[in-house]
């Protein structure tokens, strides 16, 4: 579940006919809320767990969202996916990721499959759009996922920022203390954006140079 705050979307993009794009949309639970406070926006939704295909074909049409059954990373092609099963005894899908899990990961995953991969920007570049925001949620790869963000800047970037250390993802800080992805938000910064929320698990990042109605946040 999403904590980013309906009011501050509403706010700021309710009355605008922004491009959202949902990156790890899950079974399309917190895109219906999104589509709730955005009714001008035009919604593109990604998520390669073969679980919910289904299930997303009938929402996306139901809450008019563009649905693709795909992984966004750094890679054009296709990827190896690791799809989660369970925590204990509770089921636990949200966690597939496109990197095996660490020792650290107390989730059970089954066998991993291929799922075909874009980059934000060949997706823009294929559909001729470009994301005023951003929501995101992908296990451990969310670096991976805006290396290829290419000539785009959305206003807004609502990403979890926990989670990358239970995941095999080479990357060199992954067992700080705190779990806080400190590479993904340096590359941010470096392509423009500040930080207006952090909480234990998420982070509101805005581009310094975007018009927002209010960037007070909470």
């Amino acid at each position: 579940m999403s904590y980013v705050s309906l009011d501050f979307l509403k706010d700021n993009f309710s009355d605008q006919k922004i491009v959202f794009f949902d990156i790890g949309c899950c079974n399309l639970w917190d895109t219906k809320d999104f589509v709730s406070v955005l009714p001008d926006a035009t919604f593109y939704a990604f998520e390669p767990l073969k679980d919910y295909y289904d299930i997303n074909l009938v929402r996306s049409v139901e809450y008019g969202v563009n649905f693709f059954n795909y992984e966004i990373s750094d890679v054009d092609g296709d990827i190896l996916f690791y799809p989660s099963e369970k925590q204990g005894q509770q089921q636990q899908l949200q966690s597939s990721s496109i990197f095996k899990p660490t020792i650290h990961n107390v989730v059970s995953y089954g066998e991993p499959y291929m799922v075909k991969s874009v980059t934000i920007e060949s997706f823009c570049s294929e559909h001729n759009i470009s994301p005023d925001f951003i929501h995101i949620d992908v296990e451990g790869a969310k670096y991976n996922v805006f290396i290829g963000l290419g000539k785009h800047r959305p206003k807004g970037i609502w990403v979890e920022m926990i989670g990358y250390r239970y995941y095999q993802n080479g990357r060199s800080d992954r067992y700080n203390i705190e779990n806080i992805d400190y590479e993904l938000d340096r590359l941010l910064q470096s392509y423009g954006y500040e930080v207006v929320f952090q909480s234990d698990n998420d982070s509101l990042y805005l581009h310094r140079d975007a018009y927002l109605k209010t960037r007070q946040y909470g």
